[in-house]
């Protein structure tokens, strides 16, 4: 994914992340984490709002919610968007 997007291949980069999950046998739950959390960043930066928000959603529903919360703050704060971070964490907090 990482070669791809020095080329500025997102499209690519995107597709990589998905078959990496395709490939990824079930019982390595961290490293499919990983990948899902690969994927929500890259959309973060290169995407918009909306796709980041949609996969940060699917990426919760296929793994352990509050971990994926918890990591999806984290790379909001990261990226500079303190206010989407702090919704999300308050978000987590009640549930």
């Amino acid at each position: 994914m990482s070669f791809h997007l020095q080329l500025h291949e997102i499209e690519k980069a995107r597709q990589i992340g998905r078959r990496a999950l395709e490939k990824i046998n079930y019982r390595e739950e961290e490293e499919k984490l990983n990948v899902w959390m690969a994927l929500v960043n890259l959309e973060i930066g290169f995407g918009t709002d909306e796709s980041s928000d949609k996969l940060f959603k699917e990426a919760a529903s296929y793994n352990d919610a509050r971990l994926v919360h918890m990591r999806y703050a984290e790379a909001l704060h990261a990226a500079g968007k303190d206010e989407v971070s702090l919704y999300v964490m308050v978000k987590d907090v009640q549930n």
